[in-house]
């Protein structure tokens, strides 16, 4: 799992190499961008709720600001963040429309489903309707998503898959069935 300093680093390298943006606004930019991501992560788990939507949204403003387009990693992170935010918050509609603009934005990115990233947003959005009660929904998605993982990573003892895996005994455990 990659921290969201590379996420960040990875996305600023790739814009430059395009030559969309001059270093020195990008480094200056996104470095305040990621500090505000992190004190929104800090806020979250501090339960400042508030603090930290607060500082998510900065954060996307600023990004948006520097790439002029929502088609980046960075982007879909601090996007995700806000949705894990809403979910959290009882805020289930917010979240929803969020998870799926960052799945939409990932498509774009990666144009191929089977990629890691784009499948762990999947699961993301399994596990908010497993949690919410939407058992039947939530088990739909985990089975998309174990069956993509499964293409993927090609062993039954990594670790992603055993979450998958995980979450669908939970929920079929919530059922009262076994896998």
């Amino acid at each position: 799992s990659r921290g969201l300093g590379d996420v960040y680093k990875r996305q600023e390298l790739e814009l430059l190499a395009e030559g969309q943006l001059k270093k020195k606004r990008t480094s200056t930019s996104s470095g305040v961008a990621m500090i505000y991501c992190e004190q929104g992560r800090i806020n979250y788990k501090l339960g400042d709720y508030k603090g930290s939507k607060e500082k998510y949204t900065q954060a996307l403003e600023m990004v948006n600001k520097i790439f002029k387009t929502d088609e980046n990693l960075m982007v879909t992170w601090t996007i995700g963040q806000l949705a894990r935010l809403n979910y959290r918050v009882g805020k289930y509609k917010i979240a929803e429309e969020q998870y799926e603009r960052v799945l939409k934005i990932k498509l774009k990115i990666f144009k191929n489903e089977e990629h890691p990233s784009i499948v762990q947003t999947l699961h993301d959005i399994a596990k908010m309707w497993g949690y919410l009660g939407e058992e039947n929904l939530a088990l739909e998605k985990f089975s998309k998503v174990l069956n993509l993982r499964r293409k993927i990573y090609k062993s039954e003892d990594n670790l992603v898959l055993i979450s998958t895996l995980t979450q669908i005994a939970r929920l079929l455990t919530v059922r009262g069935e076994t896998l």
